[in-house]
């Protein structure tokens, strides 16, 4: 499912725009998933929640990072949903995102 989000926010997103949020346990296998889909992926886009306190706290760590970094648009896509239609999904998206500048 971690692959399948990953792909899905590649249709909104270049390969050095995506972050990912995960603890410390995870962090090389997200590396290695990614790495399996063929592509290259920097490490320093792998954010490590700084404790493990659920799914909350985890994307306001990723989001506080990723604003630091100078990015003003965030999307939150967890990897635990199905999401069939992922072409038309990231439609959806593209065509709502000048509703995140108002």
């Amino acid at each position: 499912m971690f692959q399948e989000t990953f792909k899905r926010s590649l249709l909104l997103a270049d390969i050095d725009d995506i972050y990912v949020v995960t603890n410390e346990k995870y962090k090389f296998l997200v590396m290695g998933s990614v790495e399996e889909l063929g592509y290259e992926y920097n490490e320093a886009n792998i954010i490590v929640e700084p404790e493990a306190k659920n799914t909350l706290p985890a994307i306001y760590a990723g989001v506080h990072e990723i604003a630091e970094k100078g990015n003003d648009t965030v999307v939150v896509f967890p990897s635990d949903h199905m999401i069939a239609k992922g072409q038309e999904f990231a439609n959806i998206i593209k065509n709502l995102e000048p509703l995140t500048k108002d």
